[in-house]
């Protein structure tokens, strides 16, 4: 199940409860967003937008990716009773990485969390022992996207709008430098980067009214990146005319209100499929024929946030968390 979060997090939460029966790489089942801490994120982000800065129990949605929907993994998190509000940091595997709000950021607790079995256990990091220094000293390109890192194939990724894109092999210990896919320009227009089904895919759109892309995927021993799937929205845009913007979004450079929710990369190109999410909607495209349909429709923005701009996206890639039924022990 795939889980999108939404604080900007809007979080529709639907698991799918079958068990998994061997040990293949389960895909992403529902996508959660949790719709009131995606106000946070949003607010850094877009400096166009305001928001309410705290929001004391946030609610998360979660959109099903499969054709049996069943329960709801969570609706909010409620597995401790903690004073301070509770927020996703990271899905892998089908565990969550959450914390808690504390005004000291050296008081705050982390937790790692199973939804299948509501079990979940503690991490004070700032009781544990001291930490050791990993891998040798290194210097970073001034934007790389830290908060933003993608775990496959042993090692953690991360981007950058300029300058080098880096990885840290976590068995070796090693800080490396991925190679990029060729681009327009010193800036990179990326628009989505996460794994799916252990492949690592990214997206980046280039021109601000255009509305054909690629989606890349990375060669299992790194060495560079190859086309996997192309898309073209330009029928997506006519069946939802609300997407045109009539200029061009000043965080994202396009004029087309959409992004990508998620990649979902199935046993069979055929099957595998992503996540956009429109104004006010969120819809399955399918790679193989460019076919579309709904998966959820959102509630006006006003309606939930008390501001205007329905047109508005409220969700991006990076507020989105995916899902899959586990029962690895916490």
């Amino acid at each position: 199940m795939s889980t999108l979060k939404r604080a900007r997090e809007s979080s529709l939460a639907v698991l799918h409860c079958n068990l998994p029966t061997n040990n293949k790489t389960q895909t992403p089942e529902a996508i959660d967003f949790s719709t009131q801490d995606a106000f946070h994120q949003e607010n850094q982000g877009n400096p166009f937008k305001s928001y309410p800065a705290y929001i004391t129990n946030p609610k998360y949605d979660v959109l099903n990716l499969t054709p049996h929907s069943s329960c709801a993994p969570f609706k909010s998190l409620t597995f401790i009773d903690d004073p301070s509000r509770i927020k996703i940091l990271q899905s892998c595997n089908g565990l969550l990485l959450c914390c808690n709000f504390r005004p000291n950021r050296l008081d705050t607790t982390y937790y790692i969390y199973n939804p299948t079995t509501k079990h979940y256990t503690p991490q004070f990091f700032q009781k544990i022992d001291p930490w050791r220094p990993s891998s040798r000293p290194f210097v970073a390109p001034s934007n790389v996207q830290f908060e933003n890192g993608v775990f496959w194939n042993g090692a953690i990724h991360w981007v950058s709008d300029w300058g080098g894109w880096l990885c840290f092999d976590v068995e070796e210990e090693q800080m490396r430098d991925i190679l990029m896919p060729s681009g327009d320009g010193d800036v990179r227009l990326y628009r989505y980067f996460r794994e799916s089904g252990d492949h690592l895919h990214l997206v980046e759109v280039y021109g601000s009214d255009n509305l054909q892309f690629d989606v890349y995927e990375m060669e299992k021993d790194h060495s560079g990146w190859f086309v996997k799937y192309q898309v073209d929205l330009n029928p997506v845009a006519a069946a939802f005319p609300e997407m045109v913007r009539g200029y061009a979004d000043p965080i994202d450079l396009h004029s087309y209100a959409f992004s990508i929710l998620c990649v979902v990369h199935e046993e069979t190109d055929e099957d595998s499929f992503m996540v956009l999410h429109l104004p006010n909607k969120a819809r399955r495209y399918n790679f193989k024929d460019n076919s579309f349909r709904k998966l959820h429709d959102f509630a006006p923005l006003r309606s939930r946030v008390g501001v205007g701009g329905d047109s508005s996206l409220e969700f991006e890639y990076f507020d989105a968390y995916q899902f899959i039924e586990s029962f690895a022990c916490v």
